[in-house]
């Protein structure tokens, strides 16, 4: 018996079916494995960014810690010596100003394990940014220095005023790199961070003010 053409196209269309079926069936183990990794490999790869984007943005978060401590103490000493205070007296009235701004050292555990997370991803990045949190504990050093040896009050005062004037521009680069690096959105925050003029704590003012001194 003959088969027509069209009963032979039907006979082949069938069988290449079926071996498609059968070839899909015995690959379909292989392509749930490569699925599967390719999702495993997606999720590491998004939780990496995550925790690499999440130690960026502390490090920034104690830097500006750093930095608002660092320029708010040197804005006060500058009002203070405005406000006609005797030299004598603004190291002690500095030591007590100081306690109305949040303290930055215990925050160098937290950024040390930051910069570790960084150290990761991006090694040489968090090499620069080793130590950049120990800016104020410089200025302990400075004035302990100071105290040691005696100086006059007013060298003292001088000394500390042109480390801060080198120290804080370099920390302002810093953070603005760091904030470029974290997104567009915290570059254009931390610029207007960085424009605002320093202010006196609101603490301080109201002390000042009791004592009758206006700021």
């Amino acid at each position: 018996m003959r088969h027509s053409p069209l009963n032979a196209a039907l006979a082949f269309k069938r069988s290449v079916k079926e071996l498609m079926k059968d070839i899909i069936t015995s690959l379909l183990p292989v392509l749930s494995l490569i699925a599967g990794w390719g999702l495993n490999e997606y999720s590491q790869k998004k939780r990496g960014n995550a925790e690499y984007q999440a130690s960026i943005a502390k490090v920034l978060s104690i830097l500006l810690e750093v930095r608002h401590k660092l320029n708010a103490t040197e804005f006060g000493l500058q009002k203070l010596k405005e406000l006609g205070f005797p030299s004598e007296l603004i190291p002690q009235i500095r030591d007590i100003a100081e306690q109305f701004i949040p303290d930055t050292e215990g925050l160098s555990a937290d950024y040390n394990q930051a910069l570790g997370l960084l150290a990761q991803r991006d090694p040489v990045l968090a090499f620069r940014f080793r130590s950049q949190d120990s800016v104020n504990e410089y200025l302990k050093i400075v004035r302990n220095i100071s105290k040691q040896h005696e100086f006059p009050i007013e060298l003292a005062q001088s000394m500390e005023s042109s480390f801060k004037n080198i120290l804080l521009p370099n920390l302002n680069d810093l953070i603005r790199e760091l904030a470029k690096i974290h997104s567009r959105s915290t570059s254009k925050e931390v610029d207007e961070i960085l424009a605002k003029k320093p202010q006196l704590p609101a603490e301080f003012v109201r002390l000042l003010s009791e004592l009758g001194i206006k700021s």
